[in-house]
């Protein structure tokens, strides 16, 4: 039987590897020197933006609906 605590329980090292990795994508199209497809650009921006985002808001006050998203 597994243990359910392990569901409940919050690792915020989690939440600095997942704000890192929202950096990442948000600085990728200029690592890759790709800044003349707009269209990545904006997109590498939204996602690591969310992705920054959702981190933080899970570092700062745990909440459910933010590890989900």
């Amino acid at each position: 039987m597994s243990n359910w605590n392990f569901l409940k329980s919050h690792r915020s090292w989690e939440d600095w590897l997942s704000i890192g990795i929202g950096l990442v994508i948000i600085l990728a199209p200029w690592v890759i020197n790709e800044i003349s497809n707009q269209a990545a650009v904006i997109n590498a921006a939204v996602a690591g933006i969310s992705i920054f985002v959702l981190a933080e808001l899970d570092l700062v006050k745990f909440r459910r609906w933010a590890e989900v998203g």
